[in-house]
């Protein structure tokens, strides 16, 4: 009877161990695999999302084989990020050396030689809106460019993103609304309040 008892035991343990080590294999392989996809994401950014000068190509189209302009500096930061989580999981310099270049090309957009919008982003929308600088462009970037900071510790990464988001604060939200107006003419310095390049049809919409 006690040798029943030890049979189903060891059995039973046997069992354990060949789950224990089949669970553990799993585990591996599965952290193998978003290893390997997490850098070949962070090279295709590298290598493909990324032109010479550092800055996102942004929108693709399948059909006509084209780049296109959409909101740059948006989408160069979210690569930015990108990289940055790459380079601390890897600890590849590929990824903080991509994300240092286009953090540079980023802050190079600084604003410092108009009346009005000095220290704001030329972030120039693109598409339908043109060289119109949107508030969503500035600041649905701004995050990567923090991150590239926490990273560097190069001040530049954090002041002009910070500089931009004063500008904006300062001239464009509407506080008993809580609310901020979404375009700014780069030409004049003006925030377009009464009316919109999304809206080109449209006027007095504030």
């Amino acid at each position: 009877m006690y040798k029943k008892y030890l049979l189903i035991s060891i059995s039973f343990i046997l069992v354990l161990i060949t789950t224990s080590l089949t669970v553990a294999q799993a585990q591996l392989q599965t952290k193998e695999q978003v290893l390997k996809a997490l850098v070949a994401g962070a090279d295709y950014s590298i290598d493909v999302l990324l032109d010479d000068e550092g800055k996102s190509k942004c929108d693709y189209n399948i059909t006509e084989g084209k780049w296109y302009k959409y909101e740059p500096p948006w989408h160069t930061g979210q690569i930015i990020y990108g990289l940055i989580e790459a380079y601390k999981i890897t600890g590849n310099q590929k990824y903080l050396n991509a994300a240092k270049r286009a953090g540079d090309w980023w802050v190079s957009l600084l604003i410092e030689d108009h009346s009005k919008l000095n220290g704001m982003l030329r972030a120039a929308h693109g598409d339908a809106a043109g060289n119109t600088i949107v508030f969503a462009t500035v600041s649905d970037g701004t995050a990567g460019l923090f991150n590239l900071y926490k990273q560097t510790k190069e001040k530049k990464y954090a002041e002009v993103p910070t500089s931009a988001g004063e500008w904006m604060l300062n001239n464009m939200y509407v506080p008993e609304y809580k609310v901020f107006y979404d375009c700014v003419d780069p030409v004049s310095g003006e925030v377009l309040k009464e009316n919109s390049p999304f809206w080109p049809d449209k006027s007095d919409i504030a």
